[in-house]
């Protein structure tokens, strides 16, 4: 007999399918500014002119175009410039 005996457990004889694991995330390096000009300085909301300088609803906020629990993409082309008040907005 070994010692210890090989355990014969769910433990370590489960298969794992592909639906039990998750994707993994994609993340690429860039900078504000970068979504400012690829966005060419528009609320992606609204479609008005955003004041880069200004605080409260008229600044800028930053979002998602697909949030990251679906896409799992932190990339240049899901991120949006947008008015503080439009964020919550649908693109």
């Amino acid at each position: 007999m070994r010692y210890p005996p090989r355990p014969r457990t769910p433990l370590f004889t489960r298969q794992v399918d592909a639906v039990d694991v998750e994707p993994v995330i994609r993340v690429e390096t860039f900078t504000d500014e970068q979504v400012v000009a690829k966005c060419d300085g528009l609320c992606q909301v609204c479609g008005r002119p955003v004041d880069l300088d200004a605080l409260g609803p008229d600044g800028p906020a930053f979002m998602w175009k697909v949030p990251l629990e679906k896409s799992r993409q932190a990339t240049l082309r899901n991120r949006l410039l947008v008015h503080e008040r439009c964020r919550g907005g649908t693109p």
